[in-house]
């Protein structure tokens, strides 16, 4: 399942607006949560990957250009920006 605009987090603002701009490629494989306040950019012919149980809490931004991965179980906290050409980011489970 995937969940855009939630209210994970106590002191963020429920009401604040989620933006999805995709002109690339999303892929999801597997559950993820997007909180309130997420921004996600995706610019034309850019690819930009979610692994299982990807999780961002509340107010962040992701703008790809290119080509962004992120690895299964990877939680982003609130007010992080991620803007960079190409980026591959991984958790190694033991």
């Amino acid at each position: 399942m995937i969940t855009i605009g939630y209210a994970h987090v106590s002191i963020n603002d429920v009401n604040e607006n989620s933006l999805w701009n995709v002109e690339g490629t999303v892929i999801f494989k597997g559950r993820a949560g997007f909180g309130a306040g997420t921004k996600i950019a995706v610019g034309e012919g850019a690819i930009l990957t979610f692994g299982n149980n990807f999780l961002i809490t509340a107010r962040t931004e992701i703008a790809c250009f290119k080509e962004i991965t992120f690895g299964d179980y990877y939680l982003l906290s609130w007010d992080i920006l991620v803007w960079i050409q190409m980026l591959i980011l991984f958790i190694i489970k033991k």
